[in-house]
């Protein structure tokens, strides 16, 4: 059954939002290094169910990706390719998108201006990545 992508990114951006107001680096790292997942189930909008994944992988330099990911709850309805949001967050709680990192690493730019803290949809790059680790 095809996900549902507008109300599946609600759904992650709200959990994803949630998680970068009240994640502190330190719970993230040893969640990382445990290899812990949380996951929950939810009603959408369109009456639904979903399951949301949330995990976090080392993203290197000190920095951890924070991953959420939202496919329908029942196995015979999931979609092929899960929903997915992600953000990063440094060792001093700052909370920034891979695409900003990767410019900081580049030099390209200097920390954001803005102190706002974003996020970036990816499936390719997080499913390759995972497929190499495991």
């Amino acid at each position: 059954m095809k996900l549902n992508e507008k109300i599946a990114a609600g759904i992650a951006e709200e959990y994803l939002d949630r998680w970068r107001r009240v994640a502190r680096y330190d719970e993230l790292a040893v969640m990382e290094e445990n290899d812990d997942k949380d996951w929950e189930n939810v009603i959408g909008e369109d009456g639904q169910e979903y399951k949301i994944l949330a995990y976090v992988l080392p993203h290197g330099g000190g920095t951890l990706r924070m991953v959420i990911s939202v496919n329908h709850r029942r196995k015979d309805h999931a979609a092929a390719d899960p929903l997915l949001r992600e953000a990063v967050m440094r060792s001093d709680g700052t909370v920034t998108t891979p695409a900003d990192l990767a410019e900081l690493e580049e030099g390209v730019a200097g920390p954001s201006e803005t102190g706002e803290r974003g996020w970036i949809a990816t499936r390719t790059a997080t499913r390759n990545r995972l497929s190499r680790a495991g």
